[in-house]
């Protein structure tokens, strides 16, 4: 029994290994959404619900950030819309849609500026295709996206990474490849980790 006990155990580490690789917490991937320079000395990565409202403020708070480090800081916001939020995964669809004609970000700001709005509809996205509107999209083409199945994976891809590095709740975030913990929701907490950060560069 204890030789099972330990194959299992084994089994189970490998298979945790073989689903995170391809997954850097500490870099961009293919599919990231990156703001920052390249070069910058910090790295903060976050898995983000749009329909969340800490995620909302923490939006808020990296911007500023953002600002402030324009040199040092480097952002990657990922995908981990929770299953509470029955639009997050719709919103998360309207920013993917949203890249296909390179406005992530706008949409991004957009969908936490106005979160009030969509949070409790119903159908939310004739509220999407509103902001993709505002944006000067090509409205035909977003409505196209947000159908796409290749955009749907990516979304879920997002989400099941996440899950490999134990994040259960949004907003996760990770400071050079290491989770923050307690998540910090204020800008004064968020700032400190990213100056203590640069401080040992």
């Amino acid at each position: 029994m204890i030789v099972i006990g330990r194959v299992a155990a084994i089994a189970f580490l490998l298979i945790v290994l073989v689903a995170c690789e391809g997954t850097d917490v500490a870099g961009p991937t293919a599919d990231d959404h990156v703001r920052g320079p390249s070069e910058a000395k910090v790295t903060l990565v976050e898995y983000g619900d749009y329909q969340c409202p800490p995620c909302s403020n923490s939006a808020v708070a990296i911007d500023r950030l953002l600002t402030k480090y324009p040199r040092d800081l480097r952002f990657i916001y990922r995908h981990f819309p929770t299953r509470r939020h029955r639009n997050a995964v719709a919103a998360a669809r309207a920013s993917e849609a949203a890249e296909e004609q390179g406005k992530f970000w706008e949409m991004h700001a957009m969908l936490f500026a106005k979160q009030q709005q969509w949070y409790g509809a119903g159908a939310p996205k004739d509220l999407f295709v509103g902001y993709a509107q505002e944006l000067g999209l090509d409205v035909a083409r977003f409505r196209t996206a947000l159908e796409s199945e290749q955009l749907a994976r990516r979304i879920q891809d997002s989400r099941d990474s996440a899950k490999t590095l134990g994040v259960r709740g949004a907003p996760a975030f990770f400071l050079n490849g290491t989770r923050l913990a307690p998540t910090p929701l204020r800008y004064e907490d968020l700032e400190r980790h990213v100056v203590k950060a640069l401080a040992t560069q």
